[in-house]
């Protein structure tokens, strides 16, 4: 199975490959070192979820949180981790399978489902993890009905119980109201900040977003400065990567491919714009390109964009 830290099939020169300390990282990874400075308590394990909607950095975060561990910063000491990421069609009878393929397990379907995850509840014990991640979390326990959602949730509390690992949850928003409706799980759950996108209407938010597009321009490798942290360029970048980190870095990357092909020194407004409709049927349409309205704030009011809803 492909190692989770394994990016050698990722571009050299790709921006997904620069790490941006925001605030929602350094208070991660604080919150991080204390759940694994106390991992557990007399009677089960303790537990985080990360929340947030997709391409806001919250699995970027915990892969970078794992490469400090192995660079031995801050104190922390390199993890013995498992991690899984769950399917669009994961039931809480199929957990078990996808823990066990996940661990090289050669028959992962072998057994009824009960022999499994005592399987997965022995091969944990045996291998003495430090850390247990399942992302992609929200699948687990996605369903309309309580009898299903239940099962998952008392899953994860196997794990917790029996285990004795601290565990991650990563997952869309919706995976928090089930949190909060289960008082077994909640009870083992200790809070974690909320990755959300940066909105271009909140002053911290842009600021902090200027000063994102300055630490990732020079990545660009353009001869000539692009000018990116202009507060009306991260306004537009906001609007037009719905405020997310990974779809920033995503649409620059874009962009210098489209600059390059053209010969050009540096990301133009042009560039910008064109690179942003090539993105739009892959983002959800907006109504208007950010980067061909003089006045980017006044159009996303007229229109009442609103590019920062939740997952579903």
């Amino acid at each position: 199975m492909r190692d989770f830290l394994d990016d050698s099939d990722v571009p050299n020169d790709s921006l997904s490959r620069v790490f941006v300390d925001t605030r929602h990282n350094k208070e991660g990874f604080r919150l991080l070192d204390e759940l694994l400075q106390s991992p557990v308590t007399a009677n089960h394990a303790r537990a985080r979820a990360l929340v947030g909607p997709a391409r806001c950095g919250k699995t970027t975060f915990v892969r970078e949180y794992l490469k400090s561990c192995l660079r031995s910063e801050e104190g922390r000491r390199p993890l013995k981790y498992l991690y899984v990421e769950m399917r669009d069609d994961t039931k809480p009878a199929s957990i078990a399978f996808e823990t066990l393929r996940m661990m090289d397990d050669p028959n992962p379907g072998y057994g009824t489902p009960a022999q499994r995850s005592a399987r997965v509840l022995n091969l944990i014990e045996r291998r003495g993890y430090d850390l247990i991640i399942y992302d992609e979390a929200h699948n687990l326990v996605d369903s309309e009905t309580k009898r299903v959602e239940e099962r998952g949730v008392k899953w994860f509390n196997s794990l917790l119980n029996d285990c004795r690992r601290p565990l991650l949850l990563i997952g869309y928003e919706r995976l928090e109201p089930v949190i909060k409706r289960n008082a077994s799980l909640g009870g083992r759950m200790k809070p974690f900040p909320h990755f959300r996108p940066h909105r271009h209407d909140d002053p911290d938010d842009l600021l902090e977003m200027q000063w994102i597009l300055g630490h990732l321009e020079p990545q660009l490798g353009f001869s000539e400065k692009s000018n990116l942290p202009a507060e009306l360029t991260a306004i537009r970048v906001c609007i037009a990567a719905r405020g997310r980190i990974g779809q920033v870095e995503a649409l620059l990357d874009y962009a210098r491919d489209l600059a390059r092909r053209d010969r050009h020194s540096c990301l133009t407004n042009a560039t910008l714009a064109k690179a942003t409709e090539d993105y739009y049927p892959l983002w959800g349409e907006l109504p208007f390109n950010p980067f061909r309205a003089e006045d980017p704030v006044g159009a996303a009011k007229l229109m009442k964009v609103s590019p920062y809803v939740r997952e579903a």
